[in-house]
């Protein structure tokens, strides 16, 4: 405090009565220290700010946590294109919202007789034997507009309970007031993307069963705008019909071009060889950017893109080209410094129409774009993974995969996944289920299973496979959450052929399931894929 007091950063009144998250951020000011010179132990700690600053673009948040004496946690959130947890859903102002169970402490109903009142007039509950101060979770967050009550939430109409969250996050506790608590469930959280800002308190969102869209709360920034160290817009939209005025895009008769490169030295080269040609032209640093652009309503006749990019590869925008209506005709090309033939072939199978190595000629950019353009494919047709075996009289014999999982989410995805590159799927929910479908006579080419399931994990089921004369031949993935070497060597030991670990790679899953069947063995020992 008080160096930031000697910088002018705060004053003295100030500095009285700030807490120590409060005191923490001041560690973030640009070029601010506590120490004149660094010595052989540590530094300077000006580096912070910088951190700070190259996580808000990826909506990257760092924090921290220090208790004298004991040591400082430094706690860096990264979101997920896709991910898996276990949450809590709650009903509050007519509208779902879920919170990751990680930063949910204690839930718990009270009656009004039980409210408290503290010193500072705030109403309370005695929660572990200290009066902890509640707010409503509508008063922490800003709706464009209020939903009216639909039975589609069905129940009766709320009692006078007073149902409360107690969320937890860096070493802080906020008592959240909802109007119903629903059993905890598995949900896939998909991050908020595009150019509308992300809502303050909203980490991203899930679809339900039903189709609803349900946003997932973000556990610290609900304690941040708590604490007043984060503001909330209350006026998104002052009408409740919102009607979005899109911006008319320039009329242009020029071909447009999108240049997907990490290097902006790449990225100028080639915008400046398609500039002299005539093109008009994007750049976009990253995948995820040129996902954003284009989901975003940029008009592009053609797509240059490289391999290797942070944050999203041009294998994954490509692929996810090929699942959006609006975006799977544009033509793509690969640019890139990988020419071997197994990554020509993956580029192929997700739908490119191109694929150029560097260095590549201004001739050879320039005619492969406008042949794309006009509609030709540079690269054979697109073909599906593995998914069908061919027989000697020529007929295709369709793959079947057995998905063996507890979880009905993952199950569901790993299905959609073999589903769409032509497999058909079986389904278990755990190892016991599973055996009694193989024991039964059930056809199948490859297995992936998970580990940790009840009544019978998958390590047990695959040492009975192994066991069985005819069962053992069939071709096993392990796929869990469970990274340690020990469970890798565990399963190799037992017969495994392959070994991922959640989030997978939709490609790298399907590369493996077909090779796999074909006779390849990816674990080995403490080998894996």
């Amino acid at each position: 405090k008080e160096k930031a007091i000697s910088k002018g950063l705060i004053s003295k009144e100030k500095a009285k009565n700030m807490v120590n998250q409060e005191v923490y951020e001041l560690l973030f000011h640009p070029g601010f220290t506590t120490k004149d010179k660094a010595d052989d132990f540590s530094g300077r700690g000006v580096g912070l700010d910088v951190v700070r600053t190259n996580l808000q673009p990826i909506r990257g948040t760092v924090s921290i946590d220090s208790t004298l004496g004991k040591g400082t946690n430094f706690t860096i959130r990264l979101p997920l294109t896709l991910s898996i947890c276990k949450a809590l859903p709650c009903l509050s102002n007519n509208a779902r919202i879920a919170f990751p169970i990680d930063g949910v402490e204690d839930t718990k109903d009270y009656r009004p007789e039980d409210i408290k009142i503290n010193d500072q007039g705030q109403k309370c509950i005695l929660w572990s034997g200290q009066l902890l101060p509640y707010l409503p979770l509508n008063s922490l967050l800003s709706y464009n507009r209020q939903i009216s009550r639909s039975t589609i939430y069905g129940g009766q109409e709320y009692d006078d309970t007073i149902s409360i969250v107690v969320l937890r996050g860096a070493g802080s506790l906020l008592a959240i007031q909802v109007d119903k608590i629903f059993p905890e469930q598995e949900i896939v959280i998909k991050q908020i993307e595009g150019p509308i800002p992300k809502p303050a308190g909203i980490a991203g969102a899930t679809v339900l069963g039903d189709g609803r869209i349900m946003p997932i709360g973000d556990v610290m920034e609900l304690i941040e705008i708590a604490q007043g160290r984060r503001s909330i817009d209350h006026n998104l939209v002052s009408d409740t019909t919102y009607s979005p005025q899109v911006p008319k895009l320039p009329q242009t008769t020029e071909p447009v071009v999108l240049i997907v490169d990490d290097s902006i030295t790449v990225r100028q080269l080639l915008s400046l060889t398609f500039n002299k040609a005539g093109y008009r032209v994007e750049e976009a640093r990253d995948g995820q950017e040129a996902w954003e652009k284009l989901r975003s309503g940029l008009p592009c006749d053609l797509v240059f893109c490289d391999i290797e990019m942070p944050r999203m590869n041009g294998l994954k925008l490509l692929s996810m080209m090929q699942q959006d209506p609006k975006l799977r005709d544009t033509p793509v090309a690969l640019l890139t410094s990988r020419g071997a033939e197994k990554h020509r072939k993956v580029a192929a199978e997700l739908g490119a129409s191109g694929y150029l190595t560097k260095p590549c000629t201004d001739k050879d950019l320039l005619d492969s774009a406008q042949r794309m353009i006009a509609g030709e494919k540079l690269m054979g047709k697109r073909v599906s993974a593995s998914s069908s075996s061919v027989t000697q009289s020529g007929q295709k014999v369709e793959m079947t995969a057995l998905i063996i999982d507890d979880s009905v989410v993952v199950r569901e995805m790993l299905s959609m996944t073999f589903k769409k590159s032509g497999y058909r799927v079986e389904q278990a929910r755990d190892g016991q289920e599973a055996w009694e479908k193989l024991r039964s006579g059930l056809p199948c080419n490859i297995i992936f299973c998970d580990i940790e399931m009840p009544r019978m994990n998958g390590l047990e089921l695959l040492s009975r496979l192994q066991e069985d004369n005819q069962l053992s031949a069939i071709p096993v993935a392990m796929i869990t959450s469970r990274g340690a070497e020990r469970h890798r060597k565990i399963a190799a030991e037992l017969g495994a052929k392959a070994y991922f670990t959640k989030p997978y790679i939709e490609e790298e899953l399907l590369d493996a399931a077909k090779r796999m069947i074909q006779g390849e063995v990816f674990l080995k020992e403490s080998e894996t894929v």
